[in-house]
C-alpha cells in the first residue's frame, strides 16, 4: 500500500523518498494467543512483538500505539501500564 502512495506522490510531482511510513496500532493485549482471524497488534505480548518486528522490517519510521480502548483499560494508570508493556516490546524487538 505504501508503494502505491509513493507512486501517487511521484505522479503529483512530489519526492516519494521524502515520505515516511507511520503506523497507527490499535492495541488489544490478551492473556491467550489469538489463533484465527487475528488483527495486527491484537493478541498476546509475544504476538504483538512479532507485529512490531514486521512493521520495523517494512521500514516504518514510527509506530503510534493506541491502547486506551484495550480490554481492561479503565483508568489513566491502566493506559500507563499498557504503554510501559509496549515500550518494553519495542525496545526488545
Amino acid at each position: 500500500m505504501f508503494d502505491g502512495i509513493k507512486n501517487m506522490a511521484k505522479e503529483a510531482g512530489r519526492d516519494p523518498s521524502a515520505m515516511e511510513l507511520i503506523v497507527r496500532a490499535n492495541v488489544e493485549i490478551h492473556d491467550r494467543p489469538i489463533q484465527k482471524d487475528r488483527v495486527d497488534f491484537n493478541g498476546t505480548l509475544e504476538q504483538i512483538s512479532e507485529d512490531v518486528k514486521t512493521t520495523q522490517k517494512l521500514g516504518a519510521a514510527e509506530i503510534v500505539f493506541d491502547a486506551q480502548f484495550s480490554p481492561g483499560v479503565e483508568r489513566a494508570s491502566d493506559i500507563v501500564s499498557r504503554m510501559e508493556q509496549l515500550w518494553r516490546i519495542v525496545n526488545s524487538a
